[in-house]
């Protein structure tokens, strides 16, 4: 196993490039580090932890790197070019925080929605006499259209849980 020399800086802003990253990016950075070991490991020597983290940060500079080539318009092919826009992407949607849940949808999740479910499958209720019962039973005022959007969803989530197996 030769030690490659990374200077401390270098090795220091790999390290918290990785930190910043998202699970799936840090996961990629994992699985191309393990893939640097395993092409330099020597069967049956255990390495020392050091080396695992010099192989982490050649991983993640590696891949600072690929993105590095997009951004001054080297010749990427379209996979690698595909590839780090799809890192983008994630890294971009788990940058963004989630704002706090909508005060009606909440009031519908947490209230309302197994009366509107009754409502709909007992009474034969369409949509608009639904919102309507609740604005005038429960001076609950929402659209037709967001109670089906709001109960649509929470449908959905419901038949997608995992079954316990009771």
């Amino acid at each position: 196993m030769t030690k490659q020399k990374t200077p401390g800086s270098e090795q220091s802003a790999a390290i918290n490039w990785f930190a910043a990253q998202p699970r799936s990016v840090q996961l990629e950075a994992i699985k191309l580090q393990t893939d640097l070991v395993r092409q330099v490991r020597q069967p049956g020597t255990k390495p020392p932890p050091e080396f695992f983290l010099d192989k982490l940060v050649e991983a993640c500079m590696r891949i600072r790197h690929e993105e590095d080539r997009l951004r001054i318009k080297a010749s990427l092919s379209t996979s690698e070019a595909k590839a780090i826009h799809d890192r983008k992407i994630v890294r971009f949607r788990a940058s963004r925080i989630k704002g706090k849940p909508s005060p009606k949808r909440e009031s519908i999740r947490l209230k309302y929605y197994h009366l509107v479910q009754e409502l709909r499958r007992d009474e034969h209720y369409g949509w608009r006499n639904c919102a309507a019962y609740l604005s005038e039973q429960y001076q609950f005022d929402v659209t037709h259209a967001y109670l089906r959007e709001v109960v649509e969803a929470l449908e959905k989530l419901e038949k997608e849980k995992p079954e316990n197996g009771d």
